[in-house]
């Protein structure tokens, strides 16, 4: 059973997701196939060990470079799980993403609202200020989950503070804006060109009819194309959509090049019989 070199343990609603998703796009470091590592929190109550449970969710990988990586979000409020997976990964690095916990406690009612088990009430979270305390659900989920010092007290306490890395919300936001803004400058031209090209005259695959031979058949690369496409695209979406995307928009001018170039040497032809 390899290690778990890097576990991701922010508030809900703070990024925690999508800080493990962007880790998990580099090569050498591998995310289970859930959301949420859920075993630190089922620990002494479920009869599948660890080993077992990791074996399900990590896909089988055989390279020695690759590091296994999860997300388990709020685990930083829980002694007992935080001690369970320091005695199985003692080197284990977390990661601690923090938010503005006004905005994460109205991020996360929200959301209960939208998942349909509340019903939004515009005075709801004053009310449960006044009215809640430590050790009610609701009020441990909103405003509990935001107590960052004295749970980082907690964790402190099992983990090296050189294992604990804290992140703001608000930082990893501004520099995700960053890299959006440097992608609009290949993202504007790009739009502009493929807009220009809805009006152009160049020859574009229409794939409402699939090329057949001289009997009549289709031939299988035509079916099985569209096959490994849709493995591809399966892989990782996001490239896929991309690199599939850019290849149509240029497929058009090269058609139309080549239909050219096939067009003159016919007519080259034609004007050399006749001589």
């Amino acid at each position: 059973m390899r290690n778990i070199e890097l576990m991701v343990i922010g508030a809900q609603k703070a990024g925690t997701t999508s800080l493990s998703n962007y880790l998990g796009e580099h090569p050498s470091l591998l995310n289970p196939l859930c959301m949420e590592f859920t075993w630190f929190n089922q620990a002494g109550e479920t009869t599948e060990g660890l080993g077992a449970f990791m074996a399900r969710y990590y896909p089988a990988v055989t390279e020695s470079s690759i590091r296994y990586i999860a997300k388990m979000s709020n685990l930083y409020r829980y002694r007992a799980r935080l001690a369970a997976l320091y005695e199985h990964f003692p080197n284990c690095q977390l990661a601690l993403v923090v938010r503005d916990p006004v905005q994460r406690a109205y991020s996360a009612y929200r959301m209960a609202c939208f998942d349909g088990w509340m019903t939004f009430d515009p005075g709801y979270m004053a009310e449960l200020l006044r009215t809640g305390k430590p050790g009610d659900m609701l009020y441990d989920r909103f405003v509990g989950y935001g107590l960052y010092a004295e749970a980082l007290e907690e964790v402190w306490s099992i983990f090296p503070r050189e294992q604990v890395h804290v992140f703001r919300f608000e930082d990893l936001k501004r520099d995700m804006g960053l890299s959006a803004a440097r992608f609009v400058w290949f993202a504007a031209p790009l739009t502009v060109i493929i807009a220009l090209l809805m009006f152009s005259n160049f020859r574009y695959y229409s794939f409402k009819t699939l090329p057949q031979r001289e009997d009549g058949k289709v031939a299988f690369k035509w079916i099985a194309i569209p096959m490994l496409a849709l493995v591809t695209i399966a892989l990782a979406p996001p490239q896929a959509m991309l690199a599939i995307g850019l290849i149509y928009v240029v497929s058009g001018p090269v058609m139309t090049l080549l239909l050219r170039r096939r067009l003159q040497d016919r007519r080259a032809v034609v004007k050399a019989e006749n001589k």
